[in-house]
Parts: structure tokens; C-alpha cells; sequence
């Protein structure tokens, strides 16, 4: 029943296409048609058919005549690296922080340059107006919870080290000036706060997760509509945050949280 196309219950075709992205993969450069065809031992026309397929789902980016592996490789990548340690012990904070503000709560790392979205929890009631998902990736200073890490962990001065800054929005810092005092504001009332600088509708706000050595390893944000979340909203929101991030910081390794993060605090006043 399966055709010329299974073998032993084995898709060939699809065995063939998944050997073109190990090809890729292990090439660590890009490689023309030929080359790639030569490796995986397949004619041309077939290698050239498996590729367009394989770019339209974004396995496989094209740039001239070379061949790379595309950017859904590395989502489907970073969602096997999950630490799954740390999605365990924050997703039943997560849940009760959801019931408390009835938004969506989100946990995310450092990824390079970019916050790497972990996991997510939402309400029934939730419209699906906050894009992020786990596995997507967003520049780090246009959401709350890559300005609380950048601000709590190692990796703030460095990310400051260009002259400008991608926009996503109208309302994103560009400036790294400007963006050091954000920062700074952030590391005073303790959580990072979104107007708007990643999605122009949604408001956000984030706080630090620290691992047992007191090192910054992730945050925790709840997103919302900005009309549902008001200045005053946000300080609230702001100030159940930290509880929820002192709480999974402690369920993950650092057992007087609190204190960290008065440390934290303090030495980012005497700079």
C-alpha cells in the first residue's frame, strides 16, 4: 500500500530531504547544487526539487548559488534545547500568575542578541493579540524580559557595543544611550517594562530569574493589550512579577532569592 515511495515503512523521500539538511548542516558553509547533489548521492533536478520544497517551510535559505540551512532549523533546534528543568519548575508559578492577572505569562532566555521564548501559559478568555510563542525569537532590548536579563545579568554591557539598534516599532529604543538608562530604571524598580517596542498593541512587563550561583538565567513577563494594561496595571503587575520570579528562583536553586536580589540592586546603585 505504501508505494514506490516507502521502504520497509521508511519514507525515501523524505529520507532523501533529510539527508540534504544533514548535508548542510555538517557543511557548516554554503554549498552549490552540485556539490550537495554529489554529497547525498542524488541527481540534480531531484536535490533542486527537494531544496525549493525544502525553502518554502524555511529548512533550507538560498543566497546566489549556495545553499544554507534555513532559519526553522534553528527554532525546531532551540525547542530540543529547552531547559527543561526551568520550564518545569516555573509553569505552576506561571499558571497561578496567569489566574491572578487573567493575561498571558511567559518565560524566556538570552539568546545572543535575541530573547528565545520558552514557554507560555494564557487564559481561556485570551484573544490571540501576543504573537511571541514558544520556540520565535524577538530582539532582546524591544521586550521586558531581554531588558530584565540584560539588565540583571552579564551580557547588558556588551549588547550596548553598537551605535544603533534594530526598530520593530515605532515606540523601540534605537539608542543605546538611551537605552542604558532604561536599564538603570529597570534595575531600580526591579522589573523591566514593554511600551509597546516589539508589537505596538501589547504592553509588557518582566522580571529576573536567577539560577543557584546568582547568576541571571532567564525572566518571567505578563503580556497584555495596552488598553488592559494602564500605568497603574503595570505597577501592580510589576510588583506580582518579582514575587512569581523570586518564586521560581527559588524552586530552581536559590533558596534566599530576596536576598539576591537586594544585592543585585544595590550594586547597580553604587555604578
Amino acid at each position: 500500500m505504501g508505494g514506490s515511495g516507502e521502504k520497509n515503512g521508511r519514507v525515501e523521500t523524505l529520507a532523501r530531504g533529510l539527508k540534504l539538511l544533514v548535508a548542510l548542516g555538517e557543511a557548516r558553509k554554503g554549498l552549490t547544487l552540485t556539490e550537495l547533489a554529489n554529497r547525498v548521492d542524488l541527481p540534480k533536478p531531484t536535490a533542486m526539487r527537494m531544496l525549493r520544497t525544502l525553502g518554502e517551510f524555511g529548512f533550507v535559505s538560498r543566497d546566489g548559488r549556495s545553499y544554507r540551512v534555513g532559519p526553522r532549523c534553528l527554532a525546531l533546534g532551540n525547542l530540543y534545547s529547552f531547559d527543561d528543568d526551568l520550564k518545569c519548575v516555573a509553569l505552576p508559578v506561571m499558571r497561578d500568575l496567569m489566574q491572578q492577572t487573567g493575561e498571558v505569562v511567559q518565560l524566556g532566555v538570552l539568546k545572543g542578541r535575541n530573547i528565545l521564548y520558552l514557554e507560555r501559559t494564557e487564559p481561556q478568555r485570551s484573544v490571540a493579540v501576543v504573537l511571541s510563542r514558544p520556540g520565535s525569537l524577538r530582539p532582546a532590548h524591544c521586550t521586558a524580559l531581554g531588558k530584565a536579563i540584560l539588565t540583571f545579568g552579564e551580557s547588558g554591557g556588551s549588547y550596548l557595543e553598537v551605535d544603533a539598534l534594530e526598530a520593530r516599532t515605532a515606540f523601540s529604543i534605537t539608542d543605546p544611550e538611551v537605552l542604558r538608562a532604561e536599564l538603570e530604571a529597570t534595575r531600580e524598580r526591579g522589573y523591566a517594562v514593554d511600551n509597546g517596542e516589539c508589537d505596538e498593541e501589547i504592553r509588557c512587563v518582566a522580571a529576573p530569574i536567577f539560577d543557584g550561583e546568582g547568576h541571571c538565567v532567564a525572566a518571567l513577563s505578563v503580556s497584555a493589550p495596552g488598553f488592559r494594561m494602564p500605568p497603574e496595571v503595570c505597577e501592580k503587575t510589576g510588583r506580582l512579577i518579582i514575587e512569581a520570579a523570586r518564586e521560581v528562583s527559588s524552586r530552581y536553586g536559590v533558596p534566599g532569592f530576596g536576598g539576591v536580589w537586594r544585592v543585585q540592586r544595590a550594586a547597580g546603585r553604587k555604578r
